[in-house]
């Protein structure tokens, strides 16, 4: 079955293609299990994953890819020849079997036979071999070639790791016995994947859950009793044959002397089974894995396959545009993988050299305060290591670091990109807190369009004359009601209205939007007078109450940001009046948002349309309160909480209160100076 989806994931509407599937000729057909003990892995039920497609279009070019050859699926869980005649709706892959028909007759085998490089493909290996080369001596030492081994996940930690770079390095990667390795070595051993140990003579194939349980049962009896009675199955079990019943990560029985694949195969085994299965979410180790099996294939090729399978799949109507395996879609072949995990690493040594930490680095370089990286603030800032990229690479590199699609690099982005999944390597780091000197943006060029100039110096005369208040919404649009959502209660949300006539005469103050409120039952809040819904007012108080400040934005941009982005919390996706609960992400640890936005399609709201505080302004909110809960309707449950006494509301996935802290302002009348750091 398909697992649940993280809290953390946005709640979409599913809506299946609509296909006249068939369902004939599903009739389970056995096979023998004498079958497995075949050299070659030639089984006559199952055949190569490479012919597996689906047609969506029955007069169209069906969808394949080319996988390694000893991925198998079989006839029961899919025939090969259903696509040319019908729809057919996919099973999940549920059950992996892996098996080796004769121990003897494993062997290790290279990737490939070190063929010819594209043009595009030798420049990547160029780019990351001169990364590579800390020393600038033209060819890569011992510790230089271990760190393009971890960049290709080749174990090279402990006592084992290093026996092993040692002996690869000189038996394998210094053809020559000159003590370094030049770039064709370096050719020569990426085009072998010598360092990879696939064993030939091991296969996997997805199973149906009925040939899973049959194979369990035979498992169970007729090998554990052969094995006690003879000391051996008359089939080879408990011998020279063996197998493993995988589901996901997990290990469901293995007959007696199994041993496990190396952790290259199976970890690129499991993840093309997953790819197969339609699966999105996917760790960094999986996605490179998959990337090295599906090199030999288009991007193009790889996310048509992608759609036609996932079409015949009851699967969520998503986009994966910024979920894991889109990297897949756009990432050719391990050669510029390569490249961009060296460069990640390359950054990484850099940083320790100067004793930063990753976010003080990041800090430093966010010239604009606003909590992500431009390109102009990245060039700056790889200059300021030592590294020299060109334009185009900027560009590259915040393309493949930006995980939403945005055009900057948020910390988590820049963090997540760099560890690779590792822990931050803190030997030696001091910190360097608040106490760095900015470091200049350098400009990218006209072309450069998410490149901003630094922030707009304030006047210290400015800012020690703008008051904060708050005061009570005068005026709201309804955005949701709880109307034909089948809920027991009855709610309301409502947005706080910024603009109006009184507004227009008043350009020395402006209302702060923190975010959205609930009603009474479906009444405008303006008639609860027991709960007084309020709002941030901000006052330029040099100017008069007619005049004009040219001072407030800045301001607010400076102290009450946008928020970086929106975190589909929860939503109601079924009936025809949905509604969807957003969070906004500060753009900083040094900011927070008091209250959630609600919206009636699943668009993200624009990120101007709330805005954050520093989190010195606030203290923890103890003022945390229920106000409805979606009892007795359909769907994923949840409910809405007012958590301060402004009434800011929040939602939750369940009926529980929000988890985390939530905010309340210390004061409701203040002068910026109060509680900023500013003269």
């Amino acid at each position: 079955q398909e697992q649940e989806q993280e809290q953390e994931e946005e709640v979409v509407e599913e809506e299946p293609k609509k296909k006249k599937y068939a369902r004939d000729g599903e009739d389970p057909q056995p096979w023998g299990v004498e079958e497995l003990c075949k050299v070659g892995g030639a089984v006559s039920k199952f055949y190569e994953c490479s012919d597996f497609s689906v047609k969506n279009d029955l007069f169209g070019k069906r969808a394949a890819l080319k996988f390694p050859s000893y991925l198998r699926m079989s006839r029961n869980h899919y025939e090969i020849g259903w696509g040319l005649k019908t729809h057919r709706r996919l099973k999940n892959i549920i059950v992996v079997m892996e098996w080796v028909p004769s121990k003897g007759s494993l062997v290790e085998m290279q990737q490939s036979d070190g063929g010819s490089f594209s043009k595009q493909q030798e420049l990547s290996l160029k780019k990351a071999f001169e990364l590579a080369d800390a020393s600038n001596t033209g060819g890569l030492n011992q510790t230089e070639l271990k760190e393009v081994l971890r960049a290709v996940d080749v174990d090279v930690d402990g006592e084992e790791g290093s026996k092993f770079v040692t002996d690869f390095f000189t038996r394998v990667a210094d053809r020559n016995h000159d003590g370094t390795i030049s770039f064709d070595e370096l050719k020569s051993m990426v085009a072998s994947g010598a360092y990879y140990k696939v064993q030939n003579g091991r296969y996997y194939s997805a199973l149906s859950l009925v040939e899973a349980e049959c194979m369990r049962a035979f498992m169970h009896n007729e090998v554990t009793t052969a094995q006690q009675r003879m000391g051996g199955g008359g089939l080879g079990w408990a011998g020279d044959t063996s197998c493993s019943l995988i589901a996901g990560a997990t290990a469901l029985d293995r007959t007696p002397g199994f041993e496990v694949a190396g952790s290259y195969q199976s970890g690129v085994a499991a993840a093309v089974y997953k790819f197969i299965d339609s699966q999105v979410n996917f760790e960094p180790r999986e996605v490179n894995d998959l990337i090295r099996a599906l090199q030999g294939n288009d991007v193009t090729v790889r996310k048509r396959f992608f759609d036609e399978v996932r079409s015949n799949r009851r699967r969520k109507k998503e986009g994966v545009e910024t979920s894991p395996v889109a990297k897949v879609f756009i990432t050719p072949d391990e050669y510029h993988l390569l490249q961009h995990r060296v460069t990640m690493r390359r950054i990484r040594s850099a940083l320790k050299d100067k004793g930063m930490f990753i976010k003080d680095f990041f800090d430093a370089c966010d010239a604009d305060r606003d909590g992500r990286l431009n390109q102009g603030e990245l060039f700056g800032g790889m200059e300021y290591l030592g590294l020299k990229f060109s334009v185009n690479s900027i560009k590259d590199i915040t393309a493949e670091l930006d995980g939403d699609n945005d055009g900057f690099i948020t910390l988590e982005e820049f963090k997540e990109a760099l560890l690779q999944g590792e822990e931050e390597d803190l030997e030696g780091m001091a910190g360097m807190g608040e106490n760095f000197s900015p470091i200049a943006p350098i400009h990218m060029g006209e072309q450069n369009q998410t490149f901003k100039a630094g922030p707009k110096e304030i006047p210290a005369a400015v800012l020690a004359n703008i008051k904060i208040k708050v005061k009570g919404v005068s005026k709201y649009s309804l955005v949701w009601t709880s109307k034909g959502s089948m809920s027991r209660q009855n709610a309301s949300v409502w947005a706080p209205v910024m603009g109006g006539i009184d507004r227009t005469f008043r350009s020395n103050k402006q209302l702060v939007c923190l975010g959205h409120y609930t009603g009474q039952g479906y009444e405008n809040p303006s008639k609860d007078s027991s709960r007084e819904r309020l709002i941030l007012e901000i006052t330029d108080q040099r100017v008069s109450r007619l005049g004009s400040s040219d001072w407030l934005n800045a301001v607010m941009d400076r102290f009450m940001p946008h928020p970086a982005r929106f975190r589909l919390v929860w939503a109601i996706t079924h009936g025809s009046n949905k509604f969807y609960s957003w969070e906004p992400i500060p753009p900083g640890e040094h900011f927070v948002a008091l209250g959630m936005i609600g919206t009636k399609t699943e668009t993200a709201p624009d990120v101007t349309s709330v805005r954050c505080v520093p989190k010195e302004w606030c203290s923890v909110s103890n003022a945390i309160e229920g106000c409805w809960t979606d009892s007795g309707g359909g769907g994923r449950s949840g409910s809405i909480w007012h958590v301060n006494k402004m009434y800011l509301m929040k939602t939750t996935v369940g009926h529980d209160p929000p988890k985390g802290d939530c905010y309340e302002l210390k004061s409701y009348r203040f002068m910026l100076r109060q509680f900023s750091d500013v003269e």
